[in-house]
């Protein structure tokens, strides 16, 4: 499975560090970004994802071909 970091951006998540983590997609120990979101009801989600599990941006998507 891989991630769209825009999408995540998008949907309410927020990119607040990047450290050695495991990946929330891939469960592996590996340099990851931290994303949070935060719930308007004081609840707050946390995802680490490393730059294997990321999607092709659309810019990178128009370079190759």
């Amino acid at each position: 499975m891989k991630v769209d970091y825009y999408k995540l951006i998008n949907a309410g998540w927020e990119e607040y560090d990047i450290e050695m983590d495991y990946c929330s997609i891939c469960g592996e120990y590996k340099l990851c970004k931290k994303f949070k979101r935060v719930f308007p009801s004081g609840g707050m989600l946390l995802l680490s994802v490393c730059e294997d599990c990321f999607t092709k941006s659309s810019y990178e998507r128009r370079k190759v071909k």
